[in-house]
């Protein structure tokens, strides 16, 4: 039997399977995850020390080097490479493309890093993450006047509010610094009371601690025993007793130090819109959709700003135009519905919690990188394509078919559609840009087959054959041609199915959505759509024998089949005759047009690209200064930068940091050094810039680097667009070798060359000049004194770097007691040399002696 008959002989369960599909895609299209860019496996593992106070060539050596051959052997890693800045060393351990589980991998590596033993001490700890690219859902930024501990309190208490919303649960702060007590020696006070900093450091952290004594157990009651004694303010160490002597005199913190409570000494700032501010921003993880996490934070936002929010669109609804108003009001109520039946969190009663308790800081609040508008535009799109594509098939098929034909090969549509959602949530995929796209791509395909078969079927009917045999034979005559056409289109998308790599991730699902949506039309037309043609009438009564306003709408049905079989079947039989008799002719001209379609593309003239570049809402850009460079210096150029981009038109908000580069099209993180600085760039909406003609993305970018050309005493301003998908550089260039100062040279020459080319611009490379160093050598006749090269190095690290006495927890966080000298004394080299060192206990007695007897000091340069 075949599947038209079945069809024919089955209407009841056939028309059940397409009301299942409807539903269940229905359910579907509003419940699927959705996201901006599909998740794409990462290829690469980033090990991470943190070894503090350390110069890059100590840190490669106690470090990166022990940690590179502990995992280079490891089966799956293709490469290994390594960045060490000042107290910090980064590991990249890139992945071959064939790795199928990187978990494997990451734990393997963690054992191999666990098993090192002979790691320094003060190495604070080394992490092990998948570089997996991540974007931001959306951000909420607080900014204004007010101190830095309010802004911190301020922006907390918004993380934690944000973390109580239904399916937020990943939100980070950026743009504040850890808290710290800081103990700052005099170094006089040290000399005057013989006191070390080992000795202060170590008073503090055995009396400022909480202990666990055990329990007492009785008959009748157990009784846990504590002793209590750590403080957690910085003003309550103060009396801390450093030293008792013999004869009763006390010698206590405040008598030595003065006691700070503030914050790490960081030269990281951040800035939006020219005025210091932090930022929530919230993440999502693969499970969570990115459009609900959105209209929850503008809730939540909104609602304790006062604003007007409308989440599901019922207010601006009343502003469409009347023709449009029906299907957004179907849609809207959906949306609403399929939200409450999820459990997904109504944005509404989140918006009037938050309007009856406004935020009580004087911070100014604005939400920004609100990404999941991309997707709600692609989403609005599709629909409107959707619709309208619906319409121009439907009037196209009235002109050319039968009108019942018609509306069944329309409602075909309305099924592949929502049947290609049931196949996307039984593999697993998402709602994002890509898929979108690919229905957008199959919307005039998938009617093809549908097409073919109804139109057979119909012709069967008119040449008088009954309509449940016209349905069988005219889906069996054509059935065969209709899936070898539908599978030379698959065959066509099935490629993209076998791209490896992070791109292969990323393009995976435009495949799957075409050959999802066009099986779907396939199944639709072999097996449904001859139930529903199998009850054409074969013949109708005329339009003479029928009266009032039937015959009226008998001759409208009957317009378009005489406009086709009259005026336009004419002209293209008689143009069908032509292009036979000059057959030569015809070949020669179809041929000309294809080798002409090859020339617009080697000639130039048409672009050929992997991945068309879009107008981009989003602009990164990057400013490095020399290595050494003052962190006052770099927010000057920077924020030249931040008040030229503010002036443009085209842009919303403008976020600026100092003294950190955020890698946000990459797997994320940081690098934090006083030369460094990076804004962020918000424009308008790509349609609202083309309805003000306003300048695309790419044009502001040439200004912009125009500008930043005029920047004094700048080594590099890159600028990027943010466009989504795997992120890095367009080509990256390694250069390697065993000569440093050759490897430096060949650089040098590249840039030259490249910069000679067209179109190439943002050149840059990973290499600096060296920061100043001050080396300490010591004399062979300190060595008497008990001065050897760890007590030198320790009291010398102390005193500018710090010694970290312990840690205790405060509003959840660890915050560090730091004991050094005050900052005024850790200001220039002057203070270097007149550093006192002491001696060794010898016979109960310790002496100090000046840095510059035991110690030779040598100027010079070290790595970045």
């Amino acid at each position: 039997m075949s599947l038209a008959r079945f069809s024919v002989n089955n209407r009841v369960l056939v028309n059940m399977l397409m009301l299942v599909i409807l539903m269940a895609g229905g359910i579907f299209a509003f419940t699927l995850v959705r996201e901006f860019f599909p998740e794409s496996r990462p290829d690469k593992v980033m090990i991470t020390a943190v070894y503090p106070g350390q110069q890059p060539e100590e840190v490669e050596k106690s470090v990166t080097i022990k940690v590179e051959e502990a995992v280079h052997d490891i089966e799956g890693i293709e490469k290994v490479d390594s960045t060490v800045s000042e107290g910090v060393s980064m590991t990249t351990l890139t992945l071959y493309s064939d790795v199928e589980d990187i978990n494997v991998v990451v734990q393997e590596v963690k054992s191999e890093v666990d098993a090192l033993a002979d790691l320094p001490e003060d190495v604070e700890r080394v992490t092990i993450n998948k570089l997996e690219p991540r974007l931001p859902v959306i951000s909420v930024a607080l900014y204004g006047e007010g101190s830095e501990a309010e802004l911190k309190r301020a922006v907390k208490r918004l993380r934690d509010d944000l973390l109580l919303l239904p399916g937020v649960s990943d939100v980070q702060l950026s743009g504040i610094r850890s808290d710290e007590i800081s103990i700052e020696l005099k170094p006089l006070k040290l000399l005057e009371y013989d006191i070390t900093f080992d000795e202060v450091a170590t008073a503090i952290r055995g009396v400022n601690i909480d202990v666990s004594s055990g329990q007492l157990k009785g008959n009748r009651l157990t009784v846990s025993v504590r002793m209590l004694g750590e403080e957690r303010r910085g003003i309550d160490l103060e009396n801390i007793v450093i030293r008792s002597d013999p004869d009763g005199r006390k010698v206590l913190l405040k008598d030595l130090a003065t006691v700070r409570d503030g914050f790490v000494e960081s030269d990281l700032e951040s800035y939006f819109n020219g005025e210091p501010a932090a930022n929530c921003i919230v993440y999502k993880t693969p499970s969570q959709d990115a459009i609900q996490i959105s209209r929850l934070v503008k809730a939540y936002v909104k609602g304790k700003l006062g604003e007007t929010f409308d989440p599901f669109g019922f207010q601006q609804i009343s502003q469409a135009p009347w023709y449009q108003k029906p299907v957004s009001t179907v849609g809207s109520g959906l949306t609403w519905l399929m939200t409450i039946v999820s459990g997904r969190g109504d944005p509404r009663t989140i918006y009037e919690q938050s309007a009856a308790q406004p935020f009580e800081h004087q911070f100014q609040v604005a939400l920004h990188t609100d990404l999941a508008r991309f997707i709600e535009g692609r989403l609005d799109l599709m629909t409107r394509n959707g619709r309208a594509g619906l319409v121009l098939v439907l009037i196209s098929l009235m002109l050319f078919l039968n009108w019942r034909v018609a509306i069944w090969v329309a409602a075909g549509l309305v099924v592949s559609f929502l049947g290609t959602f049931v196949v996307l949530w039984a593999m697993g995929e998402t709602i994002n840009l890509l898929s979108m796209f690919g229905l957008i791509i199959v919307l005039g395909i998938i009617v093809d087959d549908a097409i073919i078969i109804g139109e057979n079927i119909y012709r069967h009917v008119e040449e008088g054959m009954p309509s449940q045999e016209a349905a069988v034979r005219g889906t069996d005559e054509v059935a065969w041609p209709v899936c070898v056409t539908i599978m030379t289109t698959i065959a066509a998308f099935a490629p993209l199915l076998f791209i490896q790599g992070q791109i292969g991730d990323f393009m995976r699902v435009l495949p799957i959505v075409v050959l999802a949506a066009l099986t779907v039309s396939l199944v639709e037309a072999l097996v449904i759509l001859p139930a529903h043609l199998s009850h054409i009438k074969t013949t109708s009564p005329s339009a003479t024998k029928l009266s009032g306003w039937r015959r009226v709408l008998k001759s409208l049905a009957a317009s378009p089949d005489q406009l086709m079989r009259g005026r336009l079947q004419d002209f293209y039989e008689r143009l069908l005759r032509v292009a036979l008799k000059w057959r030569y002719v015809t070949l020669a001209l179809a041929f000309s047009t294809v080798v002409a379609s090859f020339g617009l593309i080697a000639g130039g003239i048409v672009d050929l690209v992997f991945i068309q570049k879009m107008d981009s809402e989003t602009l990164m850009c990057g400013v490095e200064m020399p290595v050494g460079t003052v962190v006052g210096q770099t927010r000057e150029q920077v924020k030249r930068i931040n008040d030229f981009a503010l002036t443009l038109p085209e842009v919303k908000n403008v976020q600026m940091f100092v003294a950190m580069q955020m890698d946000i099209k990459g797997g994320g993180g940081a690098e934090m050094q006083s030369h460094l600085g990076q804004l962020i760039l918000e424009l308008k909406a790509a349609d609202e810039r083309e309805l003000d003609d306003q300048r695309s993305s790419d044009e502001l970018l040439v200004e912009l680097r125009e500008f930043a050309r005029t920047l004094q005493g700048v080594n590099s301003v890159n600028w990027d667009a943010m466009n989504g998908g795997p992120g890095g550089r367009d080509i990256h260039i390694k250069v390697s070798g065993p000569n440093f100062d050759e490897l430096v040279q060949v650089g040098e020459d590249l840039q030259r060359t490249l910069d000679s080319y067209t179109g190439v611009f943002d050149l840059d490379d990973d290499h600096d000049e060296g920061k100043r160093e001050m080396t300490l050598r010591l004399k062979e006749s300190a060595r008497p004194t008990g001065i050897d090269e760890n007590r030198l190095g320790s009291h010398v690290r102390s005193a500018l770097y710090g010694r970290e006495s312990h840690r205790i927890s405060r509003n959840r966080e660890d915050i560090r007691v730091m004991v050094r000298y005050p900052e005024i004394f850790r200001e220039s080299l002057f203070h270097l040399e007149s550093m006192w060192i002491p001696t060794a206990m010898i016979s109960g007695q310790r002496g100090w002696v000046p840095v510059h007897e035991v110690a030779r000091l040598e100027p010079g340069e070290g790595f970045t």
